[in-house]
């Protein structure tokens, strides 16, 4: 199963076409989208509508994509540590 990304690109729409259909924001769904925002319980809805979907799949792929968001920064974070180890003052 795709992220909330893949979803929107298989359905061939750009994000400020979805938030049009939805009524929000673009930087919100990009942000959604990357992992970087929480996903409301109105908002999972909204999109299960749009997309003729469950909410429960769109609360399913916006999981995908907040786990890669967090192993990227858990890799950012890793790799200061990293540094700081490296450089200590």
């Amino acid at each position: 199963m795709k992220d909330l990304r893949g979803l929107r690109t298989d359905y061939g729409l750009s994000l400020r076409q979805l938030a049009e259909g939805i009524e929000s924001s673009v930087q919100h769904l990009s942000s959604l989208e990357r992992g970087m925002e929480s996903l409301g319980d109105n908002l999972a809805d909204r999109l299960a509508q749009f997309y003729g979907v469950t909410a429960s799949e769109i609360r399913l792929r916006y999981q995908r994509s907040r786990s890669r968001w967090l192993l990227h920064e858990s890799r950012i974070a890793r790799d200061r540590i990293k540094a700081i180890e490296r450089n200590p003052r």
